[in-house]
């Protein structure tokens, strides 16, 4: 009996381990915005993608002195720091989707380690039927 239970328990650590990690991702609007969308908007977080493909992620958009700038995510010390963007080389501007990142958030949380669990036990409930005890 003692096996049964390790043989499931390393599968079902890992699983509940990744569903954790999965948590932490961030979901993007698919429709690209405009600059100007992307300026005028209080949603922290947007993703640009450039012309030659590369993608970057800001905190938000502005304009300072006529230059497009992003602020980049502040570091350990508090600070954030401001990048020039050439607009003509702005291919798509995806903003955060708070939304639908705090459901997956839930669903991968929760959910996922629930059905995991769930199965586990009835698969160890399965292989534990089968066996003798008299």
């Amino acid at each position: 009996m003692n096996n049964l239970f390790h043989k499931y328990l390393k599968p079902m650590t890992f699983a509940i381990a990744l569903s954790f990690l999965l948590q932490f991702c961030t979901v993007y609007h698919k429709n690209s915005a405009t600059i100007d969308q992307a300026v005028h908007t209080d949603i922290i977080g947007l993703k640009v993608i450039t012309q030659d493909d590369r993608k970057f992620f800001f905190d938000s958009l502005f304009y300072r002195e006529d230059l497009l700038l992003g602020r980049l995510h502040k570091s350990r010390k508090g600070q954030s720091t401001d990048v020039q963007i050439n607009p003509d080389r702005i291919k798509e501007i995806h903003l955060y989707n708070r939304k639908l990142s705090r459901t997956l958030t839930i669903i991968v949380g929760v959910g996922i380690p629930a059905a995991i669990i769930a199965i586990g036990i009835a698969t160890f409930e399965m292989d534990l039927s089968g066996i003798n005890f008299d």
